[in-house]
């Protein structure tokens, strides 16, 4: 869903690239949230919300998430599943947040670029580095893995 509602802004918005599960943090390096899609030059965080973000513990780290980047001083705005059937409407509500968020730009508390050492963990192959024990083939391990989340 993430991938249509990256394709929404792209284009039927037509809005500039956004970064896909990109990592921020604050200004000490402490990681605050992996937004679904980061838009850098707004300083806007855009979050696909389907169903099973809805329920319990998903929705408290869904919420706390929320709360770290909103506090860093990005927007954040959140799409709801049932809004991707209707494209027209959905563009014009990204690109209305996005205007928003230019606007309302303060002087931003984060960073999409990440501190010394943090360990991406955006593939199979990088889980498994980031593992202190070697996975069922052996593959080697990472001897630090950012504890900052």
């Amino acid at each position: 869903m993430e991938t249509r509602l990256r394709l929404v802004w792209r284009l039927v918005a037509g809005l500039p690239p956004l970064s896909v599960n990109a990592p921020v943090f604050d200004l000490d390096g402490r990681h605050l949230g992996t937004p679904d899609l980061l838009d850098v030059e707004a300083g806007l965080a855009v979050e696909h919300d389907g169903a099973e973000h809805h329920g319990g513990t998903r929705r408290l780290v869904d919420s706390r998430r929320e709360d770290g980047l909103r506090e860093a001083g990005l927007s954040y705005l959140t799409v709801l599943g049932a809004e991707l059937h209707d494209h027209a409407r959905l563009a014009e509500r990204l690109r209305r947040a996005r205007t928003r968020a230019m606007a309302a730009r303060p002087s931003p508390c984060w960073t999409a670029e990440p501190p010394a050492g943090w360990v991406h963990l955006d593939s199979v192959a990088s889980r498994r580095r980031s593992r202190p024990w070697p996975d069922r083939r052996g593959a080697g391990t990472s001897p630090y893995v950012s504890s900052a989340r």
